[in-house]
């Protein structure tokens, strides 16, 4: 790998983990809904189509980060606990959605704008899948329409149209960026 490649790597992993770590402090507040619209999903689909599999590094590396204690989790959190509550499917799920993104950049490219809307809503759709999964394997909590889903799809759907508006833009004023 030359050094350029290194120095690319380590700046797409250490954003990533940045960003990361960031935005889990943030929580917006929907009218209407008892659930807050986090950014953290969005980041984890956005970074890697715009920035490719690098991002994935600096992802597991907040990963392994929280799961050692550091406070990089939403709200500060950080420990293997998370991995034993509603959540840890999601932040394990993070990194699949992550992967997925980055492998097809090149296709939400080619439309930014349909392609990208359907990629943030499967990606949300598929962290849902895998989230909810580990609640019902583990046994957390009972899943139920009113608590663990309808509240979620506002959410689901500001950031897609969030996140598809920001690749299209991006790949108006900078074509090369993505893919």
């Amino acid at each position: 790998m030359s050094s350029a490649q290194l120095k690319e790597l380590a700046t797409h992993a250490g954003g990533m983990f940045m960003v990361m770590w960031l935005v889990g402090r943030i929580s917006i507040d929907i009218p209407g809904s008892s659930v807050p619209i986090t950014p953290q999903s969005l980041v984890v689909i956005i970074m890697p189509l715009l920035f490719g599999f690098p991002t994935i590094l600096g992802l597991i590396l907040w990963f392994v980060a929280g799961l050692l204690g550091l406070p990089v989790f939403s709200g500060g959190a950080g420990g293997v606990s998370i991995l034993a509550s509603n959540s840890g499917g999601f932040v394990l799920g993070f990194i699949v959605i992550a992967t997925v993104s980055a492998w097809i950049r090149n296709w939400a490219k080619q439309r930014p704008l349909i392609n990208g809307l359907t990629a943030f809503i499967g990606m949300h759709l598929l962290l849902m899948i895998i989230g909810l999964t580990w609640i019902w394997v583990g046994s957390f909590s009972v899943i139920a329409m009113e608590t663990h889903i309808l509240p979620y799809l506002p959410g689901l759907l500001i950031k897609a149209v969030i996140g598809s508006i920001i690749i299209y833009a991006v790949n108006r004023i900078n074509p090369s960026w993505i893919g």
